[in-house]
């Protein structure tokens, strides 16, 4: 395990850099949102340049309050075992998986939906590393969760690295499959689920 998380960020680029490529590439929508954050994680240095944050060591920062967590390893060895670019970025995960901040997103009224989620901003605005361009972070659902209804003006991808199902507006539920990309468009309503296996999946957001 690598204990400073400048260590840990610099092959996380790298490895999301590929990833967002390889998407791009097969994926006709939400190429330019792939795209644009590629380009954006290509001209930043290498090492990326961590937040210093009082209180990181803190039960928040840590996790120790989102239940989800007990799910991570087997989220990760599932996807360790897929093709080599899903392998490699979940790995170089398991290697931030102590500096990330950890949150879940408020929804009192939906008690199984605050225990099976977890949420990590890397890239942006209360994350390891700031930005005003993009926002990157990261989801873990526990099995048969469903993550509700929302929407938001930035567009969205996601790089998916587990088995799960995606639905827009009231539309059908669809399996992109280990590997594959989802795209929001700005502000359209959407929602995701966890079937038998643990949701693992990495999320951009175009700010500017």
């Amino acid at each position: 395990m690598v204990d400073d998380v400048g260590e840990a960020l610099g092959p996380f680029r790298l490895a999301l850099n590929e990833a967002l490529l390889g998407c791009a590439s097969l994926n006709p929508d939400g190429r330019d949102l792939a795209c644009h954050v590629s380009g954006e994680l290509s001209r930043r240095d290498a090492a990326w340049s961590p937040v210093r944050r009082p209180g990181r060591a803190d039960a928040h920062a840590h996790g120790s309050d989102c239940p989800a967590l007990r799910h991570w390893q087997t989220a990760i060895a599932h996807g360790r075992s897929k093709q080599a670019w899903v392998a490699s970025l979940c790995g170089c995960l398991d290697e931030l998986r102590p500096h990330l901040p950890w949150y879940r997103r408020p929804e009192p009224d939906l008690p199984g939906f605050m225990a099976g989620h977890a949420n990590a901003v890397l890239m942006g605005h209360g994350g390891l590393v700031e930005s005003k361009c993009i926002r990157i972070g990261l989801t873990l659902m526990a099995p048969h969760t469903v993550y509700p209804d929302h929407h938001h003006p930035p567009a969205e991808g996601y790089v998916v690295l587990s088995e799960g199902e995606w639905r827009q507006e009231q539309g059908p539920w669809k399996a992109p499959g280990v590997g594959g990309w989802v795209y929001n468009p700005p502000d359209i309503v959407h929602a995701m689920r966890s079937g038998p296996q643990p949701l693992l999946a990495i999320w951009c957001l175009l700010l500017s």
